[in-house]
């Protein structure tokens, strides 16, 4: 199985069997996009590779996912994901903020916070 692949974006095709076992064909396409304050999103000059795997900030176990695997056999839609930073309003300290973002029609709002530590919860049985 091969694509012709008439855009700058990198791009995979490859056979997996679904939860049916019929063999489906897969077609993955990734691309790397710069922000233009106030304007459209622009494809990048320097397209990052395909992602392969997940990638971590640090430990799998204990650090942020910054990059999720391409290689998904079944996906109805489509990801965007975002790496980025956001600043407190006016450059004042504060516990919080919310920031947004917005793709075409979508537009997500979030609520962050100042560095944090997820210390995971061991329970230990007598």
């Amino acid at each position: 199985m091969s694509v012709v692949n008439h855009t700058p974006f990198p791009a995979l095709a490859f056979r997996q069997y679904n939860l049916a076992g019929n063999m489906n064909g897969v077609v993955v396409v990734q691309g790397t996009f710069n922000l233009i304050e106030g304007g459209a999103m622009e494809p990048a000059d320097d397209q990052l590779p395909l992602q392969m795997s997940d990638e971590f900030e640090g430990d799998s176990f204990s650090s942020s996912m910054i990059a999720q695997t391409a290689l998904v056999p079944f996906k109805p839609s489509g990801d965007v994901t975002f790496v980025g930073s956001t600043f407190a309003p006016r450059g004042k300290a504060l516990k919080s903020w919310l920031c947004a973002i917005s793709v075409g029609p979508v537009s997500k709002r979030l609520r962050v916070t100042g560095p944090r530590d997820w210390v995971p919860l061991i329970v230990r049985h007598k």
